[in-house]
């Protein structure tokens, strides 16, 4: 399968009670996800969080889908093995569970990316299996 060049960008506006918004992006590789992001406050708008880059094993992943919720809002879903190296993320919830809000327009970005990152999960755990036997 070929790898989706195109990057998946995101922005969380609600984040700490209103007060302050995320901005990123999701990038996929042949071995992993990368997130990278920043946080700024939303009522100055002046003062900003570094650059922070996460990168995720397609072995951490489980699975990945695109859920519809009210009002047209798309996300993207990523569920987690183990939230070891995930616990910074701001946009991360109790189930281990990446929630990434999703602009319609970029619907099919994200549905190619899901696709992949299932498609490389497959890949892992029959090589998986191919090695036990």
């Amino acid at each position: 399968m070929i790898i989706p060049d195109e990057i998946l960008n995101f922005t969380y506006k609600d984040m700490y009670y209103g007060f302050a918004e995320c901005y990123g992006n999701l990038v996929v590789d042949d071995n992993f996800v990368m997130i990278e992001y920043f946080v700024k406050d939303s009522i100055i708008g002046v003062l900003k969080s570094n650059i922070k880059r996460v990168k995720i094993n397609y072995s951490e992943i489980i699975n990945t889908e695109i859920k519809k919720k009210f009002y047209k809002r798309y996300f993207l879903i990523i569920r987690i093995k183990s939230l070891r190296n995930l616990i910074e993320l701001p946009f991360i919830d109790e189930n281990a569970e990446l929630k990434i809000k999703i602009n319609k327009s970029s619907l099919l970005t994200a549905e190619a990316i899901s696709s992949f990152i299932n498609y490389r999960i497959a890949e892992n755990n029959l090589s998986k299996i191919d090695n036990n036997y």
